[in-house]
């Protein structure tokens, strides 16, 4: 195990251990000045496990700002726990130059809160978090943004590998445009996935500003999109909002060629006003999902938010209502239900597991902090 209490230390840390060491990193903030380096199945973690006790800052907290990624994870076993990553700032050119955090094959990142990080990128794929095989888990990616109008993901992308009981919320884009781009390759705010699943997780409250297209056929979502083999499981998209024009096609959740979407609840997205556009077009593909409209959808329920969940404007805590018609309502998911929800409570409580990211245990008002 390596200690480390100043940003100077880090790196040299990180190269110096052996596969498997911990570099065990104090309370405190480590301005970057350049990319962190997580390689040879290295540890980097907080002392205390709280990812709030350590920010990883990037180039945008810089004067002047450098556009750099914050943190590469690469090389199998590589992991990132109980930090803060956030004021990255992305390359301005190329697809996959995050301004938060990279994850290479075989990778980990756990409990962090990746926020705040910024690109203005063509193309870019994941302002928050770029995955090519890692795995994420129990985190939070929020209030990362593209200040351009080409973002194929802002919040988070991922080509392959897992994202699993993790908040994607409060990304945003001011716009976007390029007609050609965004009638071919697909597009989201919150998560674009290509390939790999999303288990347990929760994407809401992701913006998009306005939509420069003239055609009214695009592959934008605006809390997600998936594609190729990529899978959606027991997870929920909610007020995720576009304040353009509605003859726009944009939807809440957006499939496109074999993926598939499962046990979700596609809720409440629309208009910045309170107007629902909609959650989905529905075909075969969504199996036992809950969203305003589930023609075509398989074993589908017809839900409204209200009628599923609350949230107190106060506290942040997201509320799975008395009596929601998404209870027991899910497809046998034999591996999830083994394990447990986004709050780490038993996946499965009562005769069939719920839609959507978290089981109710039967008391009325249980919630999740959106943090």
């Amino acid at each position: 195990t390596f200690n480390v209490s100043t940003v100077e230390e880090l790196q040299p840390a990180i190269d110096t251990a052996v596969p498997g060491a911990e570099v065990v990193l104090a309370t405190g903030d480590y301005q970057l000045a350049g990319t962190l380096y997580v390689t040879n199945g290295v540890t980097v973690r907080s002392a205390t496990g709280n990812p709030g006790d350590v920010q990883i800052l990037g180039g945008y907290n810089l004067s002047p700002r450098v556009r750099f990624t914050a943190v590469n994870v690469s090389g199998a076993g590589s992991t990132l726990a109980s930090v803060t990553v956030a004021k990255g700032y992305g390359l301005q050119s190329g697809n996959d130059t995050p301004g938060g955090v990279w994850m290479g094959e075989g990778t980990v990142v756990s409990n962090c809160c990746v926020k705040d990080n910024v690109c203005t990128a063509y193309w870019l794929r994941g302002a928050g978090i770029h995955n090519e095989g890692g795995r994420v888990s129990d985190s939070v990616i929020s209030g990362n943004k593209n200040e351009w109008d080409r973002a194929h993901a802002v919040g988070y992308y991922q080509t392959a590998g897992k994202v699993e009981r993790t908040q994607i919320v409060s990304n945003s884009c001011a716009s976007i445009g390029m007609v050609y781009e965004f009638s071919v390759y697909p597009t989201a705010i919150g998560a674009c996935l290509s390939g790999g699943t999303m288990e347990n997780c929760l994407v809401a409250d992701n913006t998009i500003g306005k939509i420069n297209i003239t055609t009214t056929t695009t592959r934008i979502g605006m809390g997600a999109t998936f594609d190729g083999m990529s899978k959606a499981i027991n997870s929920l998209f909610c007020n995720n909002t576009y304040a353009g024009e509605t003859t726009v096609d944009v939807q809440g959740v957006k499939r496109l060629g074999l993926a598939t979407v499962e046990n979700c609840a596609i809720l409440g997205n629309g208009k910045a006003d309170g107007t629902l556009i909609k959650d989905m077009v529905g075909d075969a593909s969504f199996d036992h999902c809950a969203a305003d409209d589930v023609t075509d959808c398989t074993d589908s329920i017809p839900a409204t938010y209200g009628a599923c969940y609350r949230r107190d404007r106060k506290t942040g805590l997201l509320k799975h209502m008395p009596g929601s018609p998404l209870i027991d309502k899910g497809k046998s998911q034999p591996d999830l239900e083994a394990g447990v929800d986004l709050v780490l409570r038993p996946r499965l409580h009562g005769k069939a597991i719920d839609i959507g990211p978290f089981e109710c245990p039967g008391i009325p008002g249980f919630g999740i902090i959106l943090r």
